[in-house]
């Protein structure tokens, strides 16, 4: 009970103007301190961390550089230092104790001085509403992770539907025995122009069908007509064609209309 007392009466002028009244162990944690900091033993992130409390303090990075070397003599500044890493070990002695420790090098230094900081603050009003402000924020920021992941996930699933739909969409062209100048050679092969057409220009459309066995059928003339037995031999050239490898969706054969044009 006495040594309760004890730390709270230390704690009552913790917050002190003068070193003198400073408790000995505070003392012996910023000494220990500055001479982390000078020496580069400590945490990079940790370094960083207070570097940016410091410039924050005094505006300037050269301001920050001149405050931290006198850090030990620093009182105000150290008390803003404390009140932010209560606030940032989030009230909880044993986070607040690893930061300190990681802020001095020591165990025996930074454990007694996490008790003493623990017992300034616990009750402390402003300390309470930093606190509550930065559970309130990652209360937020938690919801707005949930809101992007949950979108991600929509965003995802939707792409995933899209190439489903493009694959089952997806159609094999039909294939001529031989392929595209195979086809091409058979056409010229065998088409024939007759001799009142010799003079004649323009193009010849047909459109027909290649059914599930692969077989051509319902050819059509969809163009101009040009005459002189023109369509006639175009009709009986594309009644030739062989049977072809049906066109296929999912796999399966389906029938499939083309077109081909013929210029003379």
């Amino acid at each position: 009970m006495k040594k309760i007392l004890a730390l709270c009466c230390l704690c009552l002028v913790f917050g002190g103007v003068t070193n003198a009244q400073r408790p000995l162990i505070i003392k012996k944690f910023w000494n220990a301190v500055a001479s982390n900091y000078e020496y580069k033993q400590m945490d990079a992130g940790m370094r960083s961390w207070l570097h940016s409390q410091a410039e924050r303090e005094t505006g300037t990075f050269t301001g920050a550089l001149a405050l931290l070397k006198n850090i030990e003599k620093e009182y105000t500044f150290q008390d803003k230092v404390f009140l932010a890493l209560y606030c940032q070990g989030q009230k909880n002695k044993e986070n607040l104790r690893m930061l300190l420790m990681n802020m001095c090098g020591s165990f025996s230094i930074g454990n007694p001085a996490a008790d003493f900081v623990f017992l300034k603050y616990l009750n402390d009003p402003i300390a309470k509403k930093i606190i509550e402000k930065q559970l309130l924020e990652e209360k937020q920021r938690k919801n707005q992770e949930e809101i992007e992941l949950k979108k991600q996930g929509e965003k995802e699933k939707s792409e995933q539907k899209n190439i489903k739909n493009e694959k089952e969409n997806l159609v094999d062209e039909p294939i001529f025995p031989g392929g595209d100048v195979a086809y091409r050679s058979f056409l010229q092969r065998n088409l024939k122009i007759p001799d009142s057409a010799i003079d004649i220009n323009g193009t010849i459309i047909v459109e027909f069908t290649i059914d599930t066995f692969g077989k051509v059928i319902n050819p059509k003339i969809i163009s101009i007509p040009l005459g002189h037995g023109l369509e006639t031999e175009v009709l009986r050239v594309i009644n030739l064609l062989p049977a072809w490898l049906p066109a296929r969706k999912n796999n399966l054969p389906i029938s499939e209309v083309k077109k081909q044009s013929f210029t003379f």
